[in-house]
């Protein structure tokens, strides 16, 4: 029987499996199928994902993370889950605060962690990079008509699709949808108000979990419905 060290967290709704191996040679235990079964809602612990992380891969880094979605495939970074991570590792250590040097897919990522009154809780910030315009606007699902959309990279890929109201939207049925059609995508369906957006997220490593809402402040000189990189369908 195999056996496995795992911890499990959230941050923001999303559920996180953890491992902490000492060496890459520990990692290839923590695979694809392990990850399809620990984080199976009924059949196992149930997560939105499963994160490995080697310590001190290299002098540069103080972890090296890999993101198992719950269907086994990878990604290449969750922010949510790279927190999940560092409070992993904040308590591991047993400090009350750190910095953490990550390696992902999508590259370095620098998180601040300390911990609160709670001791089950902690603070983390991660510097998630530039936000880069990704690939083509995608083709709508058939049957929906869409009007302004645009992608971006932020290390992983998003499909930003603007809406009149973000919580009319039906995210169940048509998150899915438009994963499939942008090949794999994160979604977000936004509606810009006076100040803030509302936005509803399809997140490709929750797409097994639960689709939740957010509401996102946006700073009063922006005006992302003016956008030139928004493009029409």
């Amino acid at each position: 029987m195999q056996h496995v060290r795992l911890t499990k967290h959230h941050g923001l709704g999303n559920d996180f499996l953890v491992a902490l191996v000492e060496s890459s040679d520990d990692a290839p235990a923590y695979d694809a199928d392990l990850a399809r079964r620990v984080c199976h809602r009924t059949r196992g612990v149930g997560a939105d994902g499963l994160i490995v992380a080697v310590r001190r891969p290299d002098p540069q880094h103080d972890l090296q993370m890999t993101l198992y979605n719950a269907d086994g495939s990878r990604a290449e970074i969750s922010g949510n889950g790279i927190r999940c991570l560092a409070q992993a590792e904040l308590m591991r250590r047993g400090e009350r605060a750190c910095e953490l040097r990550i390696a992902t897919d999508a590259g370095l990522r620098v998180v601040l962690v300390h911990e609160t009154s709670d001791r089950l809780t902690v603070e983390a910030s991660v510097t998630m990079g530039r936000v880069s315009e990704g690939a083509d606007v995608p083709a709508a699902p058939p049957g929906y008509d869409i009007g302004k959309s645009a992608t971006a990279d932020i290390g992983n890929p998003h499909w930003v699709v603007l809406v009149d109201d973000a919580w009319a939207v039906d995210l169940a049925q048509l998150g899915p949808q438009f994963e499939r059609a942008g090949g794999g995508v994160n979604v977000e369906f936004i509606a810009p108000t006076a100040g803030t957006a509302d936005a509803r997220v399809d997140a490709r490593v929750a797409r097994l979990g639960q689709r939740r809402p957010v509401r996102v402040v946006r700073g009063e000189d922006d005006d992302d419905t003016r956008n030139p990189r928004f493009g029409e369908q």
